[in-house]
């Protein structure tokens, strides 16, 4: 156990204290927050703002931050401003980033922790069109495979090292865009995707063969989960050091107890919610932020060990797939270290979340009574 989790651990036995303020109920017993101090934190976004960050969003306009005595700045990411890097270099107090991400960074620099693991499963794709029979991944060879590059392509090298693939000698590797225009000129025979989003954008481009928007059975995907090389998405992670500070500890409980609460909301509130995404200014339209939301709620819930929890299962096939010791050098430019991967993750400040939701009467953490809606998307731009 590493110093940073001692010092959790015995934080975790007090749920809501100290440091001078006092947390309140949200929306329930109090609209007003009583604080002796607020504290200003910055949490760094995955990507630009959308419905994939709809729960802090929500946290933010309805004032849970506010009533838990945070000023919490949102901040969007962008190609090569990667929130974990940020948080490493401390230019951030909070990150969403995707575990194989940040534990494989943790291994070339300060070791980062993961507080909240808000998806619980991934929404990454291989995305192509059906014309070009990419059923499976060994229809990946000899084919021209867009990637994002940076930290984003664990899954379809895993996928490809499963298979005894190589990029060298059986793909053709290409940067691609962050959209889906690549693929629909041909630039590419595959993209990665995401399931809430440029899937969602593949569907609102019209087809130019039939005069009408895309459908799925225009395309053909290849699920990560299939292949069991899938890994997990956002979660909210902290540099560990500063978890050894009782008052950044402290805040961390306060931050995550209302990020999870604004994740509630918009389970059970999808319209307000993108309604709040809409007035935060995305880039892309009102039907693709319901759409996205749809998506992103499906992807969360159902949740059986609860919302934020870490499935142990799940994190150890992140590592087993994106840490494996002979392949290391796949990934890395240098030898692995001693480090654990194992350890780069604390539940103690979700559970203590969830004693404190329930309390305040969410009785379903786990969405056991949520049902999927799906949302038809329209014209690229509405």
């Amino acid at each position: 156990m590493t110093s940073a989790k001692r010092a959790l651990t015995a934080f975790a036995t007090v749920l809501l204290l100290t440091a001078g303020f006092m947390v309140l109920k949200p929306q329930t017993e109090s609209s007003e927050a009583t604080c002796n101090k607020t504290d200003s934190v910055i949490l760094q976004l995955q990507w630009v703002t959308q419905s994939q960050f709809a729960g802090y969003i929500a946290a933010d306009a309805l004032g849970y931050y506010d009533a838990a005595c945070l000023d919490v700045q949102l901040v969007s990411s962008f190609f090569g401003n990667e929130p974990h890097r940020n948080l490493q270099a401390g230019n951030v107090d909070y990150a969403i980033s995707w575990a194989p991400k940040a534990i494989i960074a943790s291994q070339q620099g300060s070791e980062l922790t993961n507080v909240a693991q808000i998806f619980p499963r991934s929404g990454t794709v291989q995305l192509s069109l059906a014309s070009s029979n990419i059923e499976k991944v060994t229809d990946l060879v000899d084919t021209k495979v867009g990637t994002w590059g940076l930290d984003n392509g664990y899954e379809l090298f895993a996928a490809l090292r499963k298979h005894r693939l190589s990029v060298e000698h059986h793909i053709e590797l290409v940067p691609q865009s962050f959209d889906v225009t690549d693929l629909l000129v041909g630039n590419v025979d595959s993209m990665q995707a995401m399931i809430y989003n440029e899937v969602a954008q593949a569907l609102s481009v019209v087809n130019p063969e039939t005069g009408n928007l895309y459908t799925m059975a225009d395309f053909n995907l290849l699920y990560w989960e299939d292949e069991a090389v899938d890994m997990l998405n956002d979660g909210i992670w902290v540099l560990a050091s500063n978890l050894l500070d009782d008052d950044f500890s402290e805040q961390t409980q306060r931050l995550v107890t209302a990020s999870l609460e604004g994740w509630l909301y918009c389970r059970d509130n999808p319209t307000d919610c993108v309604d709040l995404v809409l007035a935060a200014g995305p880039l892309l339209g009102p039907a693709h932020q319901r759409y996205q939301l749809a998506e992103v709620n499906n992807l969360l819930w159902p949740n059986e060990n609860g919302i934020g929890i870490v499935d142990v299962s799940q994190w150890q096939r992140t590592i087993d797939v994106a840490v494996p010791e002979q392949s290391l050098s796949f990934f890395l430019p240098h030898e692995s270290t001693d480090i654990n991967p194992l350890d780069f993750y604390d539940t103690a400040f979700v559970e203590a979340a969830h004693i404190d939701l329930k309390a305040r009467g969410y009785e379903d953490l786990t969405g056991a009574t949520w049902t999927y809606e799906p949302v038809q998307v329209a014209l690229s731009g509405n």
